[in-house]
């Protein structure tokens, strides 16, 4: 379940509406403005804007202060590359709960979502601003999927959240075709080996993958796995590890 589902239908529109705003060019990181000028600008009334702007500021993505205004915050590379590292954790249980599925009744729920990954690489090799972006939401869409089958919907949310950040830093940091090949490339290799139960392939072509996203942040292969100080992530984090 995305977050537009958990949100419900108008505040998820405000929500992904908001993100829209900064990947087209309308709103730029680090800009500030108003909870009117938004809801202006989506043509929405302002109560799901307010809404949707709540649980960005929870999550850590929009910083709000009275009679200062709203803005979306830049992401920097020590926080990706922290993500990225968490993401990975994440990923690393859901892939072992696949292992354990003795029925695999996930597989037919996942093919969609692996076979999107599949398609991509032949789609969105692009470095246009807004078929990049396209590329890192679908892919982050299909991570989401495999990870929420696997182990819930708070890892999933996690990965969502992982996701929204990338996409926000490579607004700033954008990708260049050899990049965007590299990340292609390794998540090809990782969907493959999962569609065809190859688990122990699947488990270290998935660390090849997000080696690949820290080289392109910039950030050290072996950096410790440190949560980000962001609440939502923490507690998710918390309640994952607890319960797994």
């Amino acid at each position: 379940m995305g977050t537009k589902e958990i949100l419900g239908r108008q505040r998820g529109d405000a929500y992904e509406g908001i993100i829209d705003l900064a990947v087209q060019g309308d709103l730029w990181l680090g800009e500030k403005t108003s909870e009117i000028t938004i809801a202006e600008k989506l043509e929405m009334s302002r109560t799901p804007i307010r809404e949707a702007l709540a649980v960005l500021k929870y999550q850590g993505i929009v910083e709000q202060r009275p009679q200062v205004g709203v803005w979306i915050k830049k992401v920097m590379a020590e926080e990706m590359a922290q993500l990225t590292q968490v993401s990975y954790a994440v990923k690393k249980k859901a892939m072992d709960s696949f292992v354990n599925d003795s029925n695999g009744d996930y597989f037919e729920v996942l093919r969609p979502s692996l076979e999107q990954i599949l398609v991509m690489a032949d789609s969105r090799r692009s470095e246009d601003r807004l078929a990049q972006d396209r590329f890192l939401k679908a892919e982050s869409a299909s991570h989401e999927n495999i990870v929420t089958e696997g182990i819930g919907t708070a890892g999933g949310q996690m990965v969502a959240l992982w996701g929204l950040k990338r996409r926000l830093f490579h607004l700033e940091n954008p990708l260049d075709i050899a990049a965007i090949n590299s990340i292609l490339a390794s998540n090809v290799k990782f969907t493959d080996a999962l569609l065809q139960a190859r688990f122990k392939d699947a488990h270290e072509l998935l660390e090849d993958y997000h080696t690949t996203q820290l080289i392109l942040i910039g950030a050290p292969i072996n950096m410790p796995v440190n949560v980000p100080g962001t609440r939502p992530l923490h507690e998710a984090w918390k309640e994952l590890t607890d319960s797994v």
